[in-house]
């Protein structure tokens, strides 16, 4: 707190620090004021009597939704990436009450004529191919009749990818201390308390980012040795039956998103080019159906950059999705491959969502 600091021993550190003081509160009160327009703006529309949805796009990303409650008592560094089924089906009946929804067709349509700040509606999609995407989410899609679109990472389904930042979870939970060699140093976790763990899921993370993907199999390996259960691929992705069902589906639209789901910023434009043409081509020759749209793995700016987007565009894919707000859109065909998406998670509560969901 500000009144746990000293003033300085002269009087110049006492100015400066009054004026430190000074600064911070007005600060402090600029941001308290913009936290309460921004609350009493959303009510009408949390209320229903304002409808920006029908005036502006938002394309929501998803990766999995929870049959129970998603809880931030126990460890689980993905929890980001997770909301309840509970929190799914109020953001859907709020959609359907406030706005309306639109294909992800409707939506690359209103990017292409430069009209997503005039013509609105909500799109929903995920990401990475988990089967609760089929179990939980489409269900209550089918409730509200809202199109998704799902974005497969086809080496999970395949099981020759490493759905690595989830097996670490289960690794680190079922340990109590982890080490990894890497380059002739050996790095060693202990993981005894809830921040231990969290510890090590984020410095594996970091690591793990900075990796080809040879050394990511590698290193996982030396994980997986520790660990006397394995991580079921087969109970947490969906399987090939299912991504043909789900093609099916007249609510559902699938998506690329490369074979290995790397970073795609630390690849050579060739192996970028590979990543894109080997999944759609995996995923063509099993559903029969042409993929027209390729969402960026870990899409920031850090990962997904104009480089991608122009490889993209060169792949022939129709379109392209980042995870997350995008920098200023370029004009031209270049805009259609750098759409960007808002991430929806576990925080978000009804305004807080009401504020995503109206492109706000």
């Amino acid at each position: 707190m500000i009144k746990d600091f000293k003033c300085g021993n002269t009087p110049d550190e006492t100015l400066h620090f009054r004026k430190l003081v000074h600064y911070l509160r007005r600060m402090h009160w600029i941001s308290f004021c913009k936290s309460i327009a921004r609350n009493l703006a959303v009510l009408p529309v949390v209320a229903g009597a304002w409808r920006p949805m029908t005036r502006r796009l938002s394309i929501l990303n998803y990766h999995r939704v929870y049959r129970d409650a998603v809880s931030n008592e126990k460890f689980n560094p993905n929890l980001a990436l997770s909301v309840s089924h509970q929190d799914f089906d109020s953001q859907l009946a709020f959609i359907k009450r406030v706005g309306k929804f639109v294909t992800l067709e409707e939506a690359v349509s209103i990017y292409s004529r430069g009209q997503e700040r005039s013509r609105g509606g909500v799109a929903i999609t995920f990401d990475d191919g988990f089967r609760d995407n089929m179990t939980v989410a489409l269900p209550i899609a089918e409730k509200y009749e809202a199109p998704i679109a799902i974005f497969i990472t086809s080496g999970f389904i395949d099981r020759a990818a490493d759905l690595w930042w989830e097996e670490h979870t289960f690794i680190i939970n079922r340990l109590e201390r982890l080490y990894l060699q890497l380059s002739g140093d050996t790095l060693r976790w202990e993981l005894s308390t809830l921040e231990d763990k969290n510890r090590a899921a984020s410095d594996l993370r970091s690591l793990f980012k900075g990796m080809d993907l040879t050394r990511q199999k590698e290193a996982m390996q030396q994980l997986r040795s520790q660990c006397s259960e394995r991580y079921s691929y087969d109970s947490e992705m969906l399987s090939w039956d299912e991504v043909q069902k789900l093609a099916a589906h007249p609510l559902v639209t699938l998506g690329v998103h490369t074979v290995n789901h790397p970073v795609l910023s630390r690849l050579t434009p060739e192996e970028v080019v590979c990543e894109l043409q080997q999944s759609r081509e995996r995923l063509q020759s099993k559903i029969g159906v042409r993929l027209e749209y390729f969402a960026y793995p870990m899409g920031q700016s850090a990962y997904a950059s104009y480089r991608e987007f122009q490889i993209t565009e060169q792949c022939q894919f129709k379109a392209a999705f980042t995870a997350g707000p995008s920098e200023k859109l370029s004009e031209g065909s270049e805009r259609l491959f750098q759409i960007p998406r808002i991430p929806v998670d576990h925080c978000d509560t009804l305004k807080s969502f009401a504020w995503k969901a109206s492109g706000l």
